[in-house]
């Protein structure tokens, strides 16, 4: 049961901050990253000190909880970077490769270095150690941030298909 709702709360702010960054994108561009950046960092903090400074109990699992949420933020936000900044023809490959960096870094990557710090160091260690590469994460994020708005303005309004893509009837 304490699973699913941390599950719950990957799912509801993956859609919650998601539109807090297309809100937010409006008002400012690079938005659309920014929120993700500081919401890593708040990812961090909360997971870090959940596993590293308290105890285990009622506060332990509402950061866990909270930080369940936060830890989801860039999801929405770096998919719609990815369609915003590249021309419509290879836009289902661009999107592809996203998914594949984020399954090969996150999901693959993720279990085996915490495996094997928690072999090395405690499993608690581990768990209090692996959110600080959500800094790294921010740090990206705020970085690309400095680019998409130069980015997005190359891509035509409308998505039309880029320069060296086959025109209609050419191939």
């Amino acid at each position: 049961m304490a699973t699913a709702l941390v599950i719950l709360a990957g799912f509801a702010g993956m859609i919650a901050f998601a539109y807090l960054a297309d809100r937010a994108t409006v008002r400012n561009p690079r938005a659309r990253l920014v929120v993700p950046a500081g919401l890593a960092i708040l990812t961090a903090g909360l997971l870090v000190t959940a596993f590293g400074v308290v105890s285990p109990g009622v506060v332990q699992f509402v950061l866990i909880v909270v930080g369940g949420a936060t830890m989801t933020a860039a999801i929405g936000p770096v998919s719609a970077v990815v369609v915003d900044v590249v021309h419509l023809a290879p836009r289902a490959t661009a999107i592809s490769t996203m998914a594949v960096v984020q399954n090969l870094v996150g999901l693959a990557v993720g279990p085996v270095l915490g495996g094997w710090l928690s072999d090395r160091y405690g499993l608690t260690t581990a768990l209090a150690v692996l959110p600080l590469l959500r800094v790294v994460s921010a740090a990206m994020f705020w970085y690309g941030s400095g680019f998409y708005e130069r980015d997005r303005a190359a891509v035509p309004v409308g998505g039309a298909p880029a320069p060296e893509s086959p025109q209609h009837g050419q191939l």
